[in-house]
């Protein structure tokens, strides 16, 4: 044993940030201490706190924890956040990123009900591509599962897919290292392979026509090259070659 003491240590939610240095995440019962960020150095055996966490600034249930390319952490809040309403439920949580260096918590990103498919971030991972992508519980109220996409610079998030079509939830999920995420569904003896595959730009040829050119693209999912994957180009609807 290391190190004992603190409230409630997520399971999971720990990463390494540097040789025998660890941070990692704790869940409170109060608004106003309602889990912490801490650090733990291993040889030492030393835990530090770094950020207490208030349901009505910085949200609540904090359990996804990832180390982005640049060396900040990117942490899911479930829910709670300046907009809490406990009649509503208005507030549906979000993303925060804390910067090592000056121990600094930014929200990059707050999940509402407001019109969009939503739900409550519970996993985040950072992709091969520098962006963060993480799961939704409960997709507009149902239990089901979602994925979406966030800058982890600018915040800007997207849902990329939701798993209503599933009779149940799929958790946890996984996300491999051909860039695909995998899930097995609750209760439901099946499981689910998601690629995130981006749009394939294409741009207008230019200078004299006629003649011949070669086309190549590679069709990825979250940076990683998918195996066995075809892209078709078409012009006008005819078919060039694959």
């Amino acid at each position: 044993i290391l190190y004992s003491g603190g409230i409630l240590p997520h399971a999971g939610s720990m990463v390494e940030t540097g040789p025998g240095v660890w941070h990692g995440l704790t869940i409170g019962y109060t608004d106003e201490a309602c889990g912490e960020l801490f650090r733990f150095d291993a040889d030492a055996g030393v835990m530090t706190t770094l950020h207490v966490f208030n349901l009505f600034v910085d949200g609540c249930q904090h359990t996804g924890l990832a180390l982005t390319g640049d060396g900040q952490l990117l942490i899911t809040a479930a829910y709670g956040g300046p907009n809490t309403n406990y009649e509503t439920f208005s507030d549906q949580g979000g993303m925060h990123r804390f910067d090592l260096a000056t121990n600094t918590l930014t929200t990059m990103h707050t999940f509402t009900d407001t019109g969009v498919v939503t739900g409550y971030p519970a996993q985040i991972f950072v992709g091969a591509d520098g962006m963060a992508y993480g799961s939704l519980m409960f997709v507009d109220s149902y239990y089901t599962t979602g994925l979406f996409r966030m800058d982890p610079v600018t915040g800007h998030t997207t849902v990329i897919t939701d798993l209503r079509n599933l009779s149940e939830q799929a958790t946890p999920i996984v996300h491999g290292v051909d860039g695909r995420f995998y899930s097995a569904i609750l209760y439901g003896r099946s499981a689910v392979a998601i690629g995130v595959a981006p749009s394939l730009a294409v741009a207008d040829g230019s200078g004299p026509f006629g003649g011949t050119a070669a086309l190549t693209a590679t069709l990825k999912t979250v940076g990683v090259a998918i195996p066995g994957a075809t892209v078709t180009f078409t012009r006008n609807g005819v078919v060039l070659g694959s």
